[in-house]
């Protein structure tokens, strides 16, 4: 699978969404490729209309999984985004085998449970493009949104600060992902993978 064509899938998936869950995922999907090929494509307005798209439906679907605060009835006005189809970038799976590798190191520094889970999603999201799905994984980043789930209901129904120990977690992802990296056509990163062992 070509990342761009992940990204696009998605994004027309978001356009066709009416729900503020599914669409927000959709469009994160999305924005996760587009932020990598942006140096390539130049598509920054797209870029920034997506994020403000996850943001603004981030914070009402926090207050929906809370549910102790009543909202009102929210329609999803419609999302035009047709102009924002990502183009065919060469090189697009090597920009985003390598922004995994970064990101697989930065777990190193992802202490905080907000943090580690939102590099594990964009992880998974960036191996889902090159055709890399692992349950394991999935259920990882499943567990960290539980997780998270609990900590906003404590902070936003009770008004208590909770937070968890996920060095454990972190570990883990980093222990599957440095796996999934083997399994991409990239030798570089199989060799400084290789070589961080050696050490």
């Amino acid at each position: 699978m070509r990342p761009e064509r992940y990204a696009n899938v998605h994004l027309k998936k978001a356009m066709d969404s009416e729900g503020v869950h599914r669409r927000r995922v959709e469009v994160r999907k999305y924005l996760v490729i587009a932020r990598v090929l942006v140096r390539v494509t130049g598509e920054k307005g797209c870029v920034k209309r997506a994020k403000k798209e996850v943001k603004s439906l981030g914070k009402l679907r926090d207050l929906k999984v809370t549910s102790c605060i009543p909202l009102p009835h929210y329609e999803l006005g419609d999302l035009d985004m047709k102009d924002c189809m990502v183009r065919k970038v060469f090189g697009s799976r090597l920009l985003v085998a390598e922004r995994v590798f970064l990101l697989y190191h930065e777990l190193n520094k992802e202490m905080k449970l907000h943090p580690l889970r939102k590099t594990i999603r964009e992880i998974l999201f960036l191996l889902e493009s090159l055709g890399i799905v692992d349950e394991r994984l999935k259920a990882l980043a499943k567990e960290l949104g539980r997780l998270r789930d609990q900590q906003l209901m404590a902070q936003l129904c009770e008004g208590k600060e909770i937070d968890f120990d996920v060095s454990d977690l972190r570990l883990k992802a980093k222990d599957i992902i440095r796996e999934l990296l083997f399994v991409t056509e990239f030798d570089h990163i199989k060799c400084k993978l290789s070589n961080e062992n050696n050490m």
